[in-house]
């Protein structure tokens, strides 16, 4: 909880107009516990650098998690990614995503479709759309995750892009 006082300190200084109670400062620690302490100060700095309100610690958790890589590409990357391995490897090739989420969405309208895909708009379209629903469901899920791995002990989370996240986590 030391660890989280010192955040909320940082946050404090950083947006003087707002109040954290003890009950707040409860709910960050509960939020964070399993986050390593310098992975949420550089989350924190990265947040204050780019928001004008006081963070929620929800917003904190999540730019954490982007910066661990956890969280989804944007479509536009994923889509990008995508018309990336049709240049490479064509339509009998096996393409391999960093993401599952990808994967997905593309097993889903199926490979050839965007290989041979005559009005590359239209199937953008529906990529991006489906995609964004893929990755918001994907990425409630390693917001909801009690146990990431990044920082319970010295754990360890294989990520499905196949990478590893190693990190301390905070004191009770």
């Amino acid at each position: 909880k030391r660890e989280t006082a010192t955040i909320l300190a940082l946050l404090s200084s950083a947006y003087p107009y707002a109040k954290v109670t003890k009950e707040t400062a409860a709910m960050f620690h509960e939020v964070w516990k399993d986050l390593s302490f310098e992975d949420c100060q550089q989350a924190v700095g990265a947040t204050v650098r780019t928001s004008e309100m006081f963070p929620s610690a929800a917003l904190i958790r999540k730019e954490v998690l982007r910066q661990k890589g956890l969280m989804s590409l944007s479509s536009a990357e994923a889509w990008g990614e995508v018309m990336s391995q049709v240049r490479d490897i064509g339509r009998y090739g096996r393409p391999q995503f960093r993401s599952q989420t990808v994967t997905e969405t593309v097993q889903a309208i199926g490979w050839r479709e965007f290989c041979d895909s005559e009005n590359q708009g239209v199937l953008r379209a529906h990529f991006m759309k489906m995609y964004d629903k893929m990755a918001e469901e994907h990425d409630r899920q390693v917001l909801l995750s009690p146990a990431l791995g990044l920082g319970v002990g010295n754990a360890t989370l294989s990520i499905e892009a196949g990478q590893a996240v190693e990190t301390d986590g905070f004191q009770a």
